[in-house]
């Protein structure tokens, strides 16, 4: 009988003294640690050197608002709230928010108009408190709503379609002249006759009734949602815009009025002319 036997092969293994394995452990579990505490401090110094702003900007602002005393029977105050922070929201966060129209930026102002379109107030004045350029970051986002029944009377019995229709041509044209492609605008600015404030206003839409635009309350409760959005948005954007413009010291005033001309335009003014609560003058 013949069996096959396979030679062995030749092992690679050195065995090692038991004092240089000891040595060679040593040595490995050093290393090892020298790596890890590279990565740590690496790591440490990239969170150190990071700015707080760039390190939360993965976090959306998420705002409510909640009601404040306005020691007036015919006004309802409120203050823009962070909800992750519980803490005021600035002039200037609530407006870059809300110009981005991002998520978050919709639903701030949406809620925004929802509070107007829900209160008891049949028409109002929305009055903001003034800031200049250098105080928008520490200024609260604070709004009024003042009952203003006259409003309504005057706004609504002749909506004047045609009030701005000579800026609305303009502003299509340009729009136009831009691109043929691009989202045709429901919104536009301008500055009023006198140059002290830039006026933002709906333009009227195809099968909406034209006493949807007389007032900010029968707009937030009429218009086409989609024009509410772009309506903060725009006003929010140009509220910047000439808060920076205006840099110095120079306070601007967000508000409505509509006493003058039956036509909805948010106010962008130079001084609070038109407000009738005085603590945002």
């Amino acid at each position: 009988m013949v069996m096959n036997i396979r030679p062995k092969t030749r092992s690679n293994f050195i065995p090692k003294s038991p004092r240089l394995h000891l040595i060679l452990t040593l040595a490995a579990v050093a290393a090892a640690s020298i790596a890890i505490y590279t990565k740590s401090s690496s790591t440490s110094k990239l969170d150190s050197t990071t700015p707080k702003s760039a390190q939360s900007m993965s976090t959306p602002t998420t705002i409510s608002y909640q009601q404040v005393p306005s020691n007036r029977p015919d006004v309802l105050r409120f203050t823009a709230i962070s909800t992750s922070t519980s803490k005021p929201i600035s002039i200037s966060s609530w407006m870059n928010l809300v110009s981005s129209q991002s998520k978050e930026g919709i639903r701030a102002s949406m809620d925004l108009s929802s509070i107007i379109s829900t209160c008891d107030y049949e028409s109002i004045l929305f009055e903001t408190m003034g800031t200049s350029y250098e105080e928008a970051n520490s200024t609260p986002f604070e709004f009024a709503l003042v009952s203003q029944p006259a409003l309504k009377r005057f706004a609504e019995s002749s909506p004047d379609r045609l009030a701005f229709d000579e800026h609305f041509e303009k502003c299509l044209k340009e729009h136009k002249a831009k691109s043929a492609d691009a989202k045709v605008p429901t919104v536009c600015y301008f500055d009023n006759l006198g140059g002290d404030a830039r006026l933002v206003s709906p333009l009227p839409q195809p099968n909406i009734p034209q006493v949807s635009y007389s007032h900010i309350a029968a707009f937030v409760r009429n218009a086409p949602r989609h024009q509410i959005e772009e309506f903060w948005a725009v006003a929010a954007k140009q509220y910047l815009d000439v808060l920076k413009q205006h840099s110095g010291g120079r306070k601007r005033w967000f508000s409505t009025n509509g006493m003058g001309v039956a036509w909805l335009h948010l106010r962008l003014d130079s001084r609070p002319k038109y407000y009738s609560y005085s603590p945002f003058k």
